[in-house]
C-alpha cells in the first residue's frame, strides 16, 4: 500500500547530510586555527577539539531527528496521493490502520527524541546567543577576523535547531491535507458503510492529530522559529546592557 522507504533514498540522504556536516566542521575548525593560531595551541587546542566533538554529536542528533519526521512524511505523502485519486476504492479501514501505525511508530521513539532534542536545544541555544553577541562585538571593533565564519555559524546553528520542527511541520500539514481529502470524499460518498468508515477515520484524526511537542511545551512546527528568535533577542538585550557593549 505504501512505497518502500528505499524509493526515497532516505539512507543515502542521511549519510550525505552527516558527511556534509562533518566536512563543514573540519573546514571551519581549520579556518579558525589558520586565522587565530593561538586557539589551536596546547590547552586551547584540547578545549577546541572537545567543543568540536560535542558540536558534531549534537549536529548528528539533529540530523537524525530531522530524518525521523522526513521519513514518515515521505510515507504519508504517498498514502495521501493514493487516497486523493478519483475513483480509488482504497479501503478506509486499512487507511486508518496505516495512520495509526505511523503514530504508534512515532510514539515509540518519542521519549528518546524529546530527550535528545531538548539536550541539543540546551547546547545550541547559548551558542546562538553568544554567536550573535560576538558578531555585534566584532562590528563595534571593526574587526573582520572570523566575521564571515560567525555569520555562517549562526546560520548553521539556527538551521539545525529548526530542521526537526520543519520536517514535523511538513508532516502536520500533510495530515491536515489528508483530513481535507477525507472530508471532501465524505460529502460525495453515497455508500453508507464506506461513509461510516470515513467518519470513523476523521474522528480518529481529530482525537489523535499529528501535532508534535517536546515535553508538552515546545511546539515542533513553524512557531518554533518565533520562540527561538524571541529567546535570543531577550538574552541578547540583557547581555548588551550588562556588558555595556553599546
Amino acid at each position: 500500500m505504501i512505497d518502500n522507504t528505499y524509493s526515497f533514498n532516505i539512507e543515502a540522504k542521511v549519510v550525505l547530510a552527516i558527511l556534509v556536516s562533518k566536512l563543514y566542521s573540519i573546514i571551519s575548525f581549520t579556518r579558525v586555527c589558520y586565522k587565530i593560531p593561538q586557539n589551536c595551541e596546547n590547552k586551547s587546542l584540547y578545549a577546541s577539539l572537545m567543543l568540536l566533538v560535542m558540536s558534531n554529536t549534537i549536529n548528528t542528533v539533529y540530523i537524525v531527528c530531522f530524518f525521523i519526521f522526513y521519513t514518515v512524511y515521505c510515507r504519508l505523502r504517498v498514502f495521501v496521493e493514493k487516497i486523493s485519486i478519483r475513483g480509488n476504492k482504497i479501503l478506509i479501514q486499512k487507511s486508518l490502520d496505516v495512520y495509526k501505525a505511523i503514530l504508534d511508530a512515532l510514539d515509540k521513539v518519542k521519549k528518546s527524541f524529546e530527550f535528545l532534542f531538548a539536550a541539543g536545544l540546551v547546547f545550541q541555544s547559548p551558542l546562538l546567543v553568544i554567536g550573535v553577541y560576538f558578531y555585534l562585538w566584532k562590528m563595534k571593533e571593526n574587526n573582520e577576523i572570523l566575521f564571515d565564519d560567525i555569520v555562517i555559524e549562526i546560520a548553521r546553528v539556527l538551521i539545525l535547531l529548526l530542521a526537526p520542527a520543519f520536517s514535523a511541520g511538513l508532516l502536520t500539514s500533510k495530515a491536515e491535507e489528508l483530513k481535507q481529502i477525507l472530508q471532501d470524499r465524505l460529502l460525495s460518498e453515497r455508500d453508507e458503510p464506506h461513509s461510516s468508515a470515513i467518519k470513523l477515520f476523521l474522528d480518529y484524526m481529530r482525537g489523535r492529530p499529528m501535532k508534535f511537542t517536546v515535553f508538552e511545551s515546545i511546539p515542533l512546527d513553524w512557531s518554533l522559529l518565533v520562540i527561538i528568535l524571541n529567546l535570543c533577542i531577550t538574552y541578547q538585550i540583557a547581555m548588551v546592557q550588562l556588558t555595556h557593549l553599546f
